[in-house]
């Protein structure tokens, strides 16, 4: 009767075991999935400008933008930092916009993220491509198109 007990003790904890196992490997999978499925192709710079807008850091934002960079957006030209930074600042307050990456295809130096983008505007959310360009390590042209 001790080893049939025994055994049974031994299957109910082995079950356990596998139960907590298979759990800790699904979050394990889960959380590396929505830590950044695009990491490997994400450069610092394009990372910056997504995570320091979603924030409102813009200084975060504009960290990778090379001093000559333009900005192509809602059929506006935006050139240098501190144009690209009023851009950023007129188009939080109107929009109060966020963006989920979805997408990143590299190029050589170019970067086209896939986002789609909430906040007040009409048919929110949508999806916008973001076509930055770099050079040396700074993003030199930001495109956004539907």
């Amino acid at each position: 009767m001790g080893t049939l007990l025994f055994r049974r003790f031994l299957s109910f904890f082995k079950r356990i075991a596998i139960f907590v196992f298979e759990q800790a490997r699904r979050s394990f999978a889960t959380d590396n999935e929505r830590s950044d499925p695009m990491s490997n192709t994400m450069t610092g710079p394009v990372e910056a400008y997504f995570e320091g807008r979603n924030a409102r850091d813009l200084a975060r934002a504009l960290s990778g933008f090379s001093e000559t960079a333009v900005v192509h957006d809602e059929s506006r030209i935006h050139r240098g930092p501190q144009e690209i930074r009023a851009w950023m600042t007129e188009t939080i307050a109107a929009y109060d916009d966020r963006s989920e990456l979805l997408d990143v295809e590299t190029d050589g130096d170019t970067f086209i993220a896939t986002a789609r983008v909430s906040g007040n505007f009409p048919g929110s959310p949508i999806t916008l491509r973001y076509r930055f360009a770099t050079e040396r390590s700074l993003i030199s042209s930001l495109e956004i198109a539907p």
